[in-house]
């Protein structure tokens, strides 16, 4: 399995919608098992912006731009596990919005984590009753 977007990929992601960009990413989370984000050392770092807690999340560490990255702010990765039951969880509770790959295209894509939390549990349960049936 790779764990790497094809250059391909890169050249699609600059040109596609908000949708496209949400399915992309959850695919690749749920192909690599792992979600991207940007932590302080010891958390993932929730930026606010006007009354929003974001947090942003990339599939793959290659997509996080180093113009985001400095001394005090480093590449973080988890489980799709640890992401679902914890931060998902958290960040439903908290009431923040998740900013799906900022800064791999022109387009701003903004879901709430609940909204993603639910595709997740579908996606999972519809492979457990595959596996299962």
């Amino acid at each position: 399995m790779r764990y790497s977007p094809y250059d391909s990929d890169l050249k699609a992601l600059a040109q596609m919608t908000e949708a496209q960009m949400l399915e992309y990413f959850i695919l690749r989370i749920v192909e690599s098992e792992e979600v991207w984000s940007l932590s302080d050392g010891v958390e993932w770092i929730v930026e606010k912006d006007n009354d929003q807690q974001i947090l942003s999340l990339w599939p793959y560490e290659q997509l996080i731009s180093p113009n985001l990255l400095s001394d005090s702010i480093k590449k973080d990765a988890t489980s799709l596990e640890v992401f679902m039951v914890d931060i998902l969880e958290l960040a439903i509770e908290e009431d923040w919005n998740l900013n799906i790959m900022p800064g791999v295209s022109q387009k701003e894509c903004l879901v709430t984590p609940h909204r993603l939390l639910d595709i997740l549990e579908g996606i999972q349960d519809a492979a457990q009753y595959t596996l299962d049936g």
